[in-house]
C-alpha cells in the first residue's frame, strides 16, 4: 500500500504560478533523466546504475 497526499491548487491561488513553474521543470528533469537512462540501455544492453555512476 502506498500512502499519498493530494493538494488541489487552482489558478486563483497566490502560489499557483510558482507551483506551475516548478512542476514544469520537474517534468522536464524527469524526461531528461529517462532519456539518458534509455540511451544508455540501448547502447550497452544493461541498466544504468546510479551507484556505479557516482561512487
Amino acid at each position: 500500500m502506498k500512502l499519498v497526499e493530494r493538494h488541489v491548487i487552482t489558478k486563483s491561488h497566490n502560489l499557483w504560478l510558482e507551483i506551475d513553474q516548478k512542476a514544469f521543470l520537474s517534468k522536464n528533469l524527469f524526461n531528461l533523466a529517462n532519456y539518458y537512462y534509455r540511451q544508455y540501455f540501448f547502447e550497452n544492453k544493461k541498466k544504468l546504475n546510479f551507484n556505479d555512476k557516482f561512487s
